[in-house]
């Protein structure tokens, strides 16, 4: 793809967030002389301020500052999908095991009110409604709060390829986190993919995916005041 400016439009999408760079010395005056490669690595925070762009890179040493190590918690340590087939991150020993090919579903958009909410065509006459794909019960209607902390990618429209994150369903309308918004809302009729998502605790686990035998969370681990027998559990770290 050939690139002929950034817009602030583009940034404002989120198009660049984590793009891979490349710094490059040339003799412009003379391009068969090859080039010198100076640096290359990511786009870190884009900062926008009177029309113009500061953009921080990062080297490949920036991911050696990660704190390596696991915490431990109630929550799980899996990311929904990953492992199996779907291979999410093949270095993270953590695997939720689920495939993402039995849980996602697709649909259409019926309004699109603001740039934070997605009122999907939900209508069993017309042939076309949201389920509860990939569960005990699969052709139920999805309930509320069936897709909270899920994922809807668009698969036409002006949006596109563009993922977003689901922070409430209703059994009606989609909302979105309003840090995230669409840069701009679909149209009706527009397709999409989505899918359920995973507050990350037991009882989800067990009563919504059926999937208890790979939770990863540590429900019990003592917390602090155990001798006390009151206040939460605390979180542990290695």
């Amino acid at each position: 793809m050939l690139i002929t400016g950034i817009t602030e439009a583009d940034v404002r999408a989120r198009l660049y967030d984590g793009a891979t760079f490349e710094l490059r010395w040339i003799n412009w005056s003379d391009l068969t002389q090859g080039d010198v490669k100076l640096l290359n690595g990511t786009v870190g925070d884009i900062i926008m301020e009177h029309s113009q762009f500061q953009t921080e890179l990062r080297g490949l040493t920036q991911k050696l500052t990660t704190i390596v190590g696991s915490v431990y918690g109630q929550e799980c340590l899996a990311q929904l999908f990953d492992g199996g087939a779907n291979g999410v991150d093949p270095h993270n020993h953590w695997k939720c095991q689920l495939h993402r090919a039995d849980w996602f579903q697709t649909g259409t958009v019926q309004s699109s009110p603001d740039s934070i909410t997605v009122v999907p065509i939900n209508n069993p006459s017309l042939g076309e409604e949201l389920l509860m794909v990939g569960s005990s019960t699969p052709t139920a209607l999805a309930p509320s709060g069936w897709f909270n902390d899920g994922l809807i990618k668009f698969t036409s429209g002006v949006l596109y390829g563009y993922i977003f994150e689901i922070a409430t369903w209703d059994g009606v309308t989609l909302t979105l986190f309003a840090g995230a918004p669409m840069p701009e809302p679909p149209s009706p009729g527009d397709t999409f993919e989505i899918e359920p998502g995973c507050d990350k605790f037991k009882t989800t686990c067990f009563s919504k995916f059926n999937n208890i035998v790979n939770f990863r969370g540590f429900q019990d681990i003592p917390g602090l005041n155990v001798l006390s027998g009151s206040g939460k559990p605390a979180v542990a770290s290695r």
